[in-house]
């Protein structure tokens, strides 16, 4: 196996797994130090690592604000120790993973900006069939908000690949490079050292929805709701009568919550626990690790929760042929068959598939705060991502 990490490539087959058990205790004080279940102790490692250490816990508040619209509660931290190897003399690479709480800081659901501007934008639609359609949308989106609201506390994994340094005379960590980067998301958690010293690659808050939501104002929402439902099919059963409507987004959302399990890496920077996924459907068909999605389990994943949620299998559209199982082709198949539009992905909501074009997809899972779920990376109920730059509406 190949492991790139941070332009350093390392094959692990020549690795041995590293034993050093005074180093494995200094790892389990940083991972105590970042839970905030002792206090950070410069005697383990540099003073740079203890300002990094204490920066992350600051990130990681920042980041739920800023970007979710929540308050960070809780943080848990541990690296796995049957996942070190050795990257040098004194050098190692890690895998870590970071568990973070939070719960919403919006507690009436009706003020959920989202909502408001469906409400608005349904009053200003002329088509009395379009009008109807943003009505339910709006119950729809009044629901899963009061859900999130009354679950209260949230939280998802980051994994984390670290590169940390020992100090060989000391034997304290004097250098720690780390990033959450996958095939599916550009990391929410990036530090790299830049002339001796930690640097945090921050994300783009200005493009995350419960940042962006709150930022351009009913109005501006509304108006992007308008041009979206201005883009669905004249013929579309969205807008016919509404015993029409056989799709379940709260359906599919759970079924994408119900067979996944986020786990530590498994192979070629792929977080996969295949034991989670439904023995009702092939998981081990599409070849081994390190192949693009078209060839592991993500478009299979959300084709069966969009046939759980209420959409019927067709000649062309059933396991395991290309439109249910490949990016491109899964995407081609719902607009063309009218299964769903192209929807604005500043007003995702659930139910609604994200798309990295021509690689992967993924469903959003819970709003207040935006998140997805889906396989190949597992993912349950992550933060949503930009990468996903296609945006599907099933209907």
């Amino acid at each position: 196996m190949i492991v790139s990490f941070l332009g350093i490539t390392v094959n692990s087959q020549s690795m041995y797994i590293w034993t050093d058990e005074s180093r494995l205790d200094i790892l389990d004080k940083y991972s105590d130090s970042l839970s905030g279940d002792i206090t950070v102790q410069s005697e383990y490692w540099s003073r740079l690592i203890s300002l990094e250490i204490t920066e992350r816990r600051q990130f990681y508040s920042d980041y739920f604000n800023l970007g979710l619209h929540s308050d960070l509660t809780n943080i848990k931290a541990e690296f796995d120790h049957a996942a070190i190897t050795k990257a040098g003399e004194n050098v190692i690479n890690v895998v870590e993973s970071v568990t973070l709480s939070g719960v919403p800081i919006l507690k009436n659901a009706e003020d959920y900006p989202i909502y408001q501007a469906t409400l608005l934008a349904e009053k200003q639609v002329e088509d009395i069939r379009k009008s109807l359609y943003l009505e339910s949308n709006a119950r729809d989106i009044l629901r899963a908000v009061k859900e999130s609201i009354f679950q209260g506390e949230f939280k998802f994994t980051i994994i984390n690949l670290h590169t940390i340094e020992f100090d060989p005379n000391s034997n304290n960590i004097n250098k720690d490079e780390f990033t959450s980067r996958a095939k599916d998301d550009p990391g929410i958690d990036t530090v790299i050292w830049d002339k001796e010293k930690p640097v945090r690659i921050h994300p783009n808050y200005a493009v995350m929805q419960d940042n962006l939501i709150y930022t351009l104002g009913i109005e501006e929402l509304a108006k992007i709701i308008l041009d979206d439902v201005n883009r669905i099919p004249e013929s579309s059963s969205a807008i016919g009568p509404r015993n029409q409507i056989q799709y379940s987004d709260s359906n599919a959302a759970a079924y994408m919550r119900t067979y996944v399990r986020v786990n530590r890496i498994d192979c070629d920077g792929v977080y996969q626990d295949r034991s989670a996924y439904n023995e009702d459907y092939e998981n081990d068909q599409f070849g081994g690790c390190g192949q693009m999605c078209e060839c592991l389990d993500c478009v299979n994943y959300v084709s069966q929760a969009l046939v759980y949620a209420g959409k019927i299998k067709t000649s062309t559209w059933q396991p395991y042929v290309s439109a249910w199982v490949g990016v491109q082709a899964f995407e081609n198949k719902m607009i063309s068959s009218g299964y769903g539009y192209y929807r604005d992905c500043a007003i995702v909501q659930l139910g609604d598939i994200g798309i990295i074009p021509q690689q992967h997809t993924g469903m959003v899972t819970a709003i207040n705060p935006l998140r997805y779920s889906g396989h190949t990376n597992d993912r349950l109920n992550y933060p949503w991502t930009s990468s996903y730059t296609r945006c599907i509406n099933i209907y």
